[in-house]
């Protein structure tokens, strides 16, 4: 939740869809919708003693619903007559302590479950249009664009009609009261690109393009890729319902597209998940199959250079018995000769040199790829 707070003031404050509250309208559900479109902190003001009873009544119950379920937390407060409400994510109850406690936000999820069959309210009169509605109007003036960008009128674009605002409102309100957010996907520097509003659900967006008006009906139609291959959904006036009273089963099908998108995540995670615990198994495994092979190489190297050493200890004394037989220069370098043949192998005998077992070195990705390669891995890394 953000930290945007909304004031309601006077003695009727105002819901986020334009209608007066009255005393026995006031309950815990109420303070929820509000203070969650109020983007997670609402100020009351300009209420009467009984009405701030009410609201504090109010948010106490909400207060204990959150805290049984355990996944929000409401703060709520008050000060010079005001009633301040602030929704948490995961608070700890530290006393004196505002900033211990805190853990990462949730991910915005899809509330599809909890909002299905919800009617999305449209209002009759658009009075304070939402900012995101003013920038949507202003990206569909491609005539404006294109006539100032190339120096004459572009052919006639037919303009926003106040329906399209009142719908464009209805499901940017709606979106914000359900936790989500709305923005505005346009290119700008394509002056024929009229932008369309984008739902954000945590990691997804999904488009929403509103067409039509004067002659033609009202549509919406949305699209995301890699749920279905080129499949576009529309929901567009008709004789039997006008598209207004079709924005819930729009917000239900967004929501059902995003919840497919995390699906789609878990899924690629869990298998992530199962990629990694085989490599780790492999590895083990592999690791091990490289140090006995590293050691049975040592071993293999030792012993050849074992068997070298005593061979050139028998041709040592070969030279030496041959030397008994040469005169006495000769026989002084034959023994020399034998001598150094000697040293030479005492120093290359493992048996005397290397007495220790090898030390083994760390294998690296390239040392390991053969035995992964039998575990069927083909030297793949997580």
């Amino acid at each position: 939740m953000t930290s945007t707070a909304r004031e309601l003031t006077g003695q009727r404050p105002a819901s986020p869809f334009g209608y007066n509250v009255l005393m026995d309208e006031i309950s815990a559900e109420l303070v929820l919708e509000q203070v969650r479109a109020a983007g997670g902190t609402l100020v009351l003001k300009g209420l009467s003693a009984e009405e701030r009873a009410e609201w504090r009544r109010a948010a106490k119950v909400a207060y204990l619903r959150l805290h049984r379920v355990g996944r929000e937390q409401l703060s709520v407060w008050s000060k010079d007559e005001e009633i301040n409400i602030r929704l948490l994510h995961n608070r700890a109850a530290v006393a004196n302590d505002d900033d211990a406690g805190w853990t990462p936000p949730l991910p915005v999820l899809p509330r599809t479950a909890e909002f299905r069959g919800r009617k999305v309210p449209v209002p009759s009169k658009l009075t304070k249009p939402h900012p995101l509605v003013e920038r949507l109007v202003e990206a569909s003036d491609v005539d404006g664009r294109f006539e100032r960008r190339r120096g004459y009128p572009a052919p006639g674009r037919r303009r926003p009609v106040q329906r399209m605002l009142r719908i464009w409102q209805a499901l940017i309100v709606e979106a914000e009261f359900r936790g989500y957010r709305a923005s505005l996907e346009h290119a700008r520097r394509d002056i024929y690109d009229t932008g369309q509003l984008v739902i954000n659900i945590g990691r997804d967006d999904i488009p929403l393009v509103l067409s039509g008006g004067g002659q033609q009906p009202l549509s919406i139609r949305l699209e995301i890729e890699g749920v279905r291959r080129n499949k576009q959904e529309t929901w567009t006036d008709s004789t039997d319902a006008q598209l207004e009273s079709q924005l819930g089963a729009v917000m239900t099908r967004v929501e059902e597209l995003a919840q497919v998108q995390v699906d789609l995540r878990e899924a690629e995670y869990q298998r992530a998940l199962e990629r990694r615990r085989r490599w780790d198994e492999a590895a083990v495994v592999a690791r091990r199959a490289f140090v006995e092979d590293f050691l049975r190489t040592a071993l293999a190297t030792r012993v050849a250079a074992g068997r070298e050493a005593q061979e050139m200890r028998a041709y040592a004394d070969a030279i030496e018995r041959r030397a008994a037989e040469l005169a006495d220069e000769d026989r002084a370098q034959a023994l020399e000769w034998a001598a150094w043949i000697q040293g030479h192998a005492d120093e290359i005998d493992p048996a005397r040199t290397l007495t220790g077992v090898p030390a083994v070195p760390e294998p690296t990705d390239r040392d390991l790829r053969p035995y992964l390669e039998r575990a069927g891995l083909s030297g793949w890394r997580p």
